[in-house]
């Protein structure tokens, strides 16, 4: 029973921890939106930053369901 806790306590820090590193990323993602524009090359027109928002918004609600 410990050892099922131990370990259910661990993935509950790990999921706390990549949320932490992700909510970090898009505070990143968005200032680089407001001062640059939805894309890292102008010419590309590639809306990495766009894309990149998307895909942390959409791992933060499976980690926080």
């Amino acid at each position: 029973v410990c050892d099922a806790y131990s370990e259910e306590v661990d993935y509950v820090k790990e999921d706390a921890d990549r949320v932490d590193e992700l909510l970090i990323e898009l505070y990143d993602i968005i200032s680089m939106i407001k001062n640059h524009g939805e894309h890292e090359d102008d010419e590309k027109k590639d809306k990495k930053y766009a894309i990149r928002k998307k895909e942390i918004e959409e791992e933060l609600k499976e980690l926080t369901g």
